[in-house]
């Protein structure tokens, strides 16, 4: 795989994306309860995922279909209606 400097800029933004949605879900939802290892590697696998998914596949659908359901799935670490969840 060679990567470009646009790929480059890419994986260091998307690491600032994955700092803003975690300040994002912590409006939504009260996280005094939640086990921070898990946290903090489930958002590790949100950037894998999606890095790998633009780096590999970078087929605009698909990048956006996966983080809509990742999204979703990050909220299943905090304590919440399914309502708020998918409000947020």
């Amino acid at each position: 795989m060679n990567l470009d400097i646009y790929d480059y800029v890419y994986l260091i933004t998307s690491i600032f994306r994955t700092y803003t949605t975690y300040k994002f879900m912590d409006v939504f939802f009260d996280t005094s309860d939640t086990n921070k290892k898990i946290e903090f590697f489930s958002y590790m696998l949100y950037f894998v995922v999606i890095s790998f998914l633009y780096l590999a596949i970078n087929i605009p659908i698909v990048t956006l279909i996966s983080n809509i359901s990742l999204y979703f799935a990050l909220t299943f670490n905090y304590k919440s209606s399914i309502k708020n969840r998918i409000i947020s």
